[in-house]
């Protein structure tokens, strides 16, 4: 106190908070229709960079610092797991969330051996899947 009332914060004398940044995610999905749907839920709360298949993906992974993959499984060409393998060998730690319509075993496990995964099974509803990444980011 100075006499004349409570002294003023820096934030109430206008200086600004740096708007943090929001978390960069890039989404691989080669049905169109899906992909545009879970881009838009995406966008709510990050960063989010749609890709067709794994190959624009990777052509994007040296100008865009991904902090999350979120990675259909049966795309065409390199597939989600092959390319969540080639980012695990890679010189970033990035977290990777992997879907996929199948319900088998199997393809959970090809998952299990690549490591640094969540999975979730097609169809996927918006709130389980920000919950999801929310929850991957957080224990990164």
């Amino acid at each position: 106190m100075n006499g004349y009332g409570p002294t003023p914060s820096r934030h109430s004398l206008g200086e600004r908070r740096r708007p943090q940044r929001r978390a960069r995610v890039g989404l691989v999905e080669d049905d169109d229709d899906y992909r545009k749907i879970v881009q838009g839920w995406l966008l709510e709360r990050y960063d989010a960079h749609a890709y067709a298949c794994a190959e624009a993906l990777l052509a994007q992974m040296d100008e865009l610092p991904f902090d999350l993959l979120l990675v259909d499984i049966g795309l065409p060409g390199l597939d989600g797991v092959g390319l969540a393998d080639r980012v695990a060998r890679g010189p970033r730690n990035i977290p990777i969330v992997m879907l996929t319509a199948s319900r088998q075993n199997r393809d959970y496990l090809r998952c299990l051996e690549v490591g640094r995964m969540a999975y979730l099974t097609k169809p996927i509803s918006r709130l389980d899947l920000l919950k999801t990444i929310d929850a991957t980011l957080a224990g990164h």
